[in-house]
């Protein structure tokens, strides 16, 4: 199988950061569905439902995030199912 380059991710000061965006009322994912963080480029698909766009960093080439526009906590229990079909 062939190998691929990644990226290291401190994975230690990333979950700091989250936890202190958290604290702060920040949420990374609305703010690239607002356009506020990463470049204007960063969204590579975006409907009324949900926005794709790769991680910064990105630690592996071609992986991409998948997001629902709406802001939601709790990645299954805010969801009906019909929304997690849609998405």
């Amino acid at each position: 199988m062939p190998r691929y380059p990644t990226v290291p991710v401190d994975t230690a000061e990333y979950a700091a950061r989250l936890q202190s965006d958290n604290r702060d009322g920040r949420c990374f994912i609305c703010e690239i569905v607002r356009g506020e963080r990463g470049p204007d480029d960063l969204v590579v698909h975006r409907d009324d439902v949900c926005v794709i766009f790769p991680p910064v960093p990105q630690r592996l080439y071609g992986y991409m995030l998948l997001a629902p526009v709406e802001h939601h906590t709790r990645v299954v229990d805010d969801f009906s199912e019909a929304e997690y079909l849609e998405l």
